[in-house]
């Protein structure tokens, strides 16, 4: 298959909404058929039928784009070329953006409405014991799927149709949504707006990927390493799985304590001198694009 017919729709922004909503309603339809049988007769749901079900809905996914695309006249886009000292950047300034974020959702209460929305969703898209398929999930098929779609489709569509501020806040926005939860949908609206800038800098979805899976290991240590690690310690007591992520988030409750605004303001220091130094380093997009013209 010709790869560029994966990128070759190019959806408006109603468009976008359209499909994120069938993608949404999709898939909590479909892991209501997967899942609830498992869960009244066998118990929760493992990882591997989670992981079968974000490959199904990749699948499908992929299928319908290319089908949307199939009339229309792409032409491939070409990153610009950058400096391997971009690379590293974007480490910090993914990590400072995430710290910030995760910190300051931290601490505002959660009301009570959202809690069986979220246990439902927990079951379809939560964390599993199992690690190596939320490792697989978190860090490998979902930032490359997600940055495909949400970038490489998405984006790039209301990239073609609307300004560049208009066009990342609103793919910026689409993700948050489609986080449900308003305080998850901070987090991913931050990081969607950094990712979705260096996207229209770059049109590399490569740096997209990177900057996704980066983020994917930070959760992943905090959901993962960090409990183990305090489990083994002895720090708490109780019948704490793996992926309880919630001593993660106590013990960094008690570690940032009354530090956490200067903390928070330390975060968001690293992450608006990470920008500056990235635009001062960064090869536009436009003007690689004009050169070659």
């Amino acid at each position: 298959m010709n790869m560029d017919r994966l990128f070759a729709y190019s959806p408006n922004l109603k468009q976008s909404w359209m499909l994120c909503v069938a993608i949404y309603v999709c898939y909590v339809i479909v892991g209501a058929i997967f899942l609830f049988p498992r869960i009244l007769v066998d118990g929760p749901p493992m990882g591997l039928v989670k992981f079968k079900l974000l490959l199904l809905m990749i699948v499908v996914v992929v299928i319908v784009v290319i089908r949307l695309g199939k009339d229309s006249n792409y032409v491939p886009v070409a990153p610009s070329h950058q400096s391997p000292l971009l690379w590293l950047l974007l480490v910090p300034f993914v990590l400072s953006l995430s710290v910030a974020t995760y910190l300051l959702t931290m601490w505002i209460p959660r009301p009570n409405w959202l809690s069986a929305w979220t246990s439902y969703m927990d079951y379809i898209d939560g964390i599993s014991p199992n690690i190596l398929y939320t490792f697989l999930k978190m860090i490998v098929i979902g930032p490359v799927f997600y940055e495909w779609l949400y970038r490489g489709i998405i984006l790039k569509g209301l990239l073609t149709h609307n300004s560049p501020l208009k066009a990342i806040v609103w793919s910026s926005v689409i993700v948050g949504v489609f986080n449900i939860d308003p305080w998850v949908a901070v987090s991913a609206f931050c990081l969607a707006l950094a990712i979705g800038w260096v996207y229209w800098r770059t049109r590399s979805l490569w740096c997209c990927i990177f900057m996704h899976m980066t983020y994917g290991m930070i959760m992943f240590l905090i959901k993962f390493y960090v409990p183990g690690k305090i489990i083994s310690a002895g720090l708490v007591e109780g019948d704490f799985g793996p992926g309880s992520s919630i001593i993660a988030e106590w013990v960094i409750a008690d570690f940032v304590g009354c530090c956490h605004i200067y903390v928070v303001a330390i975060a968001l220091l690293v992450c608006a001198l990470t920008i500056i130094w990235i635009k001062r380093i960064v090869v536009p997009y436009d003007k690689t694009s004009e050169s070659r013209g």
